[in-house]
């Protein structure tokens, strides 16, 4: 964490983050972040390398430079499950 507070949900598990925290979630473990504060910043490193993929396939490209709205459009359960599933198998084809 570099700035601000985040409440963590991997697996079973909860924890908080505060500036200067770091955290570690294993391969495979579902995982949420919640930012609690006003705002946050914070550092993702991710190997093996692939997670990058998938952030930009379920994401929404931004139509103005300006904050999303406040319900942004978001990829359908369908969707979602598809790119799961191409990272799974680009993931299992890399190791």
């Amino acid at each position: 964490m570099l700035e601000g507070t985040l409440t963590v949900k991997a697996g079973e598990q909860r924890f908080k983050l505060a500036a200067g925290a770091a955290a570690v979630v294993p391969m495979g473990v579902a995982h949420t972040l919640r930012v609690d504060s006003e705002a946050a910043r914070v550092l993702v490193l991710s190997t093996p390398a692939g997670l990058e993929r998938m952030v930009r396939d379920g994401s929404v490209p931004a139509i103005t430079p300006t904050l999303p709205p406040n319900e942004p459009p978001q990829p359908s359960p369908e969707q979602l499950e598809g790119i799961f599933h191409a990272m799974a198998r680009s993931t299992s084809a890399r190791l």
